[in-house]
């Protein structure tokens, strides 16, 4: 088990968790930005999203490796979310705008996964639309 701090949000994963990476050449974007990177650890009840601008290639590639291992380029599914997490300082020291949406699946109780976001300093939606 690992445990990393991600804009004020302390996560703990299994390091066999499925990764993450940047998106391809067709850009999706949403009100956080334009999406580049996802990490899926719906093993452990959690998946991530990053939007931003002006991230520069290689500092998404270290961040990725960084924080979940292998390339992931889409987003976290809405199938079995109960809610999103709004971190805008989810940067992790890159440098442009980075914004995490940490999106929560069951069996955490969407209570619990409030009460962890707001702990973090987060902005909790009980949905999720990718």
């Amino acid at each position: 088990m690992k445990t990393k701090i991600l804009g004020g949000f302390a996560l703990a994963f299994c390091c066999a968790a499925p990764g993450c990476g940047g998106g391809d050449d067709d850009e999706l974007t949403s009100e956080f930005g334009t999406f580049i990177a996802s990490c899926d650890l719906r093993s452990v009840n959690q998946c991530f999203n990053w939007y931003g601008e002006d991230v520069p290639d290689e500092d998404l590639a270290r961040f990725t490796e960084q924080v979940c291992g292998e390339g992931y380029r889409s987003p976290c599914p809405s199938e079995g979310a109960i809610g999103m997490c709004t971190d805008p300082t989810g940067g992790y020291g890159i440098p442009g705008q980075l914004t995490a949406v940490d999106v929560w699946y069951a069996p955490m109780t969407a209570s619990d996964a409030q009460m962890n976001c707001e702990r973090g300093g987060g902005s909790w939606s009980p949905s999720y639309s990718p």
